[in-house]
């Protein structure tokens, strides 16, 4: 879940899991939107590329999770939740982790 305040975002991990690295890209990804500005609210309403898209009340009655999936911002998040967890645990930043590990 991403949480917004004051032009800050954070990431909230309820609990750790399998595939929590998976949940945090995903996440990212929806930070990486706000920051870009191609994801924002207005008043009520859910703001994609510039455009208004679907009100917040349309959005909460999204209860089929494939239609939810498609959701242009949700589909890219849902991308990175794949390509990005192997992309980071192949960097160079994660071995230097591993290194310096107390």
């Amino acid at each position: 879940m991403v949480s917004l305040s004051k032009g800050k975002y954070k990431i909230i991990v309820e609990n750790i899991s399998y595939g929590i690295l998976g949940k945090i890209c995903h996440e990212f990804t929806h930070c990486v939107q706000y920051k870009e500005e191609r994801l924002s609210y207005s008043d009520n309403i859910v703001i994609w590329k510039g455009k208004e898209f679907i009100t917040i009340e349309e959005l909460n009655e999204i209860t089929n999770f494939d239609e939810y999936k498609k959701l242009h911002w949700e589909e890219e998040a849902y991308k990175m939740q794949e390509i990005l967890p192997a992309l980071f645990l192949k960097s160079d930043y994660i071995e230097e982790l591993k290194k310096n590990q107390i």
